[in-house]
């Protein structure tokens, strides 16, 4: 799925080695880290993935995929 906020963009995938995990992948950086900010999510790091189609990218539990989605429809 795409989101779309004031802080940028990123798209979230379902992670296939794991399905209680999520991808969120940016084409930014920022975009990454905006998202991630916005639930103070601890211990998830955006990794750089030069080769990939999203060149950034985070893995975190769907759980702390619902509070970021609910803390962005609030804001």
């Amino acid at each position: 799925m795409w989101i779309f906020l004031p802080s940028g963009f990123v798209s979230i995938v379902s992670d296939r080695t794991d399905p209680g995990f999520v991808l969120v992948r940016g084409r930014r950086r920022e975009h990454v880290e905006a998202f991630l900010r916005g639930g103070n999510v601890p211990g998830v790091a955006v990794a750089e993935t030069p080769g990939a189609d999203y060149p950034f990218r985070a893995r975190l539990a769907r759980a702390d995929l619902a509070v970021l989605l609910a803390l962005a429809a609030w804001n």
